[in-house]
């Protein structure tokens, strides 16, 4: 506090200004905020990005009559009501969808990945599992061995995920919140918990109910 800076704003120009506030954890705010004269004045159009004007229900027609003039005099200006601004946020909303939809594609493509990890892994003990039925395990013995397994694989993969997200969310929670922990929704967690326990449970009780299908005198002569 009441230091000074010396730094150049956008057109190169150079000012000394003091610093009279400090936030630690702006949440998205600028970095820096200077007075707005100050910057108004070394700025191409010398104007703000946007201006929210709110009217009293007496004083609309004289807030559109001005709102008009200064039109007039800025031809660039463009000036919209509520529901043009709403209309807009909803599209920018509508634009961000496609970071999610590419996010979807890769958790798409990963647990296309986990599966078919999961049966190939699975498909290479055919005659392990063989071998065990005609020592005297049953069909459900077997399954019940390949439940164990798929939970340990989900638990040790769910775990081994938690971790290695810990510090980066970590870090960008210290950043904006001051705390270590990342705020993420118990439920998401959950979700996320539960999908990948499912695929490792998909990639392998489907291909292990179906080589117990065969005869275990079969498989066990089969190739690998």
């Amino acid at each position: 506090m009441g230091d000074s800076a010396r730094l150049r704003l956008g057109d190169g120009t150079q000012v000394t200004p003091r610093v009279v506030a400090v936030y630690d954890r702006g949440l998205g705010f600028a970095d820096l905020t200077f007075a707005h004269a100050l910057l108004a004045a070394h700025t191409t159009m010398g104007m703000n990005d946007s201006v929210l004007v709110r009217a009293t229900a007496g004083a609309r027609d004289e807030a559109k009559k001005a709102l008009a003039d200064v039109k007039e005099r800025h031809p660039s200006l463009q000036v919209t009501d509520r529901l043009s601004f709403d209309r807009q946020m909803k599209e920018q909303q509508a634009h961000a969808w496609v970071n999610h939809l590419i996010a979807g594609l890769i958790i798409a493509y990963s647990g296309v990945t986990v599966v078919n990890a999961q049966v190939m892994n699975t498909l290479v003990r055919r005659r392990e599992f063989a071998l065990l039925r005609l020592t005297g395990i049953t069909s459900r013995q077997v399954m019940r061995m390949i439940a164990l397994e798929g939970t340990a694989v989900a638990v040790i993969g769910v775990g081994l995920g938690t971790l290695a997200a810990f510090p980066a969310l970590g870090l960008i929670a210290l950043a904006l919140t001051g705390a270590v922990r990342p705020t993420v929704s118990p439920l998401a967690y959950l979700y996320i918990a539960g999908g990948t326990a499912g695929l490792a449970a998909l990639g392998a009780f489907v291909p292990a109910r179906l080589m117990l299908l065969r005869r275990p005198v079969h498989a066990i002569g089969s190739r690998e």
